[in-house]
């Protein structure tokens, strides 16, 4: 980081926490018993930055929304029952701890909801740590296109995978890349 950085914005799944063998896993699941079968190639689409919709619709294809509802809720149920091995990310606390007193402000973008982003940053010991959470509430469309634009001047992605935030110039930022951007 330097001296121009005023924020970090965190993505959570991948980066905070290590869910992305229970995301698959609760998808798999999820997928098999509708009787539709998913190599692992297309299985990484879920950690692509979508939302729980965009992977709905990738995989099933157009649906009416109560489907849509209903698929999500039995999805979800899935992955709450698994949702118990998930753990912070090596590191992250205490890093989150050294942020704090850093003074930069710290934030959250998710593709995730409100409601299991809020339960996760708390379970995790997050809580407090964050001045700003975004989650698919808080957007239109979903990542990358949702977080273009964010209202801080300057800031650095964390991001575990290139999809999931863009420079407002639409270049991705590429994971391990400390990018600074500005809104102009």
């Amino acid at each position: 980081m330097t001296a121009e950085t005023h924020a970090i914005v965190f993505d959570m799944d991948g980066v905070l926490i290590d869910s992305h063998p229970v995301h698959r896993a609760a998808w798999r699941e999820f997928l098999r018993s509708l009787s539709v079968d998913v190599s692992e190639q297309d299985l990484a689409f879920i950690l692509e930055g979508g939302t729980r919709t965009d992977i709905l619709r990738h995989f099933l294809g157009e649906l009416p929304q109560a489907e849509l509802v209903d698929y999500g809720r039995r999805k979800d149920e899935i992955f709450r029952s698994m949702e118990h091995e998930i753990r912070a990310a090596p590191g992250v606390l205490s890093f989150l701890r050294e942020l704090e007193r850093s003074g930069l402000a710290r934030a959250v973008a998710t593709s995730a909801s409100e409601i299991r982003t809020a339960s996760t940053i708390e379970r995790m010991g997050m809580g407090g740590y964050f001045d700003a959470v975004i989650t698919a509430a808080d957007v239109v469309v979903g990542k990358p296109g949702g977080f273009t634009g964010l209202a801080l001047d300057l800031i650095l992605a964390a991001k575990d995978k290139p999809s999931g935030f863009r420079r407002p110039s639409a270049e991705p930022w590429r994971v391990g890349d400390p990018l600074q951007i500005t809104n102009s």
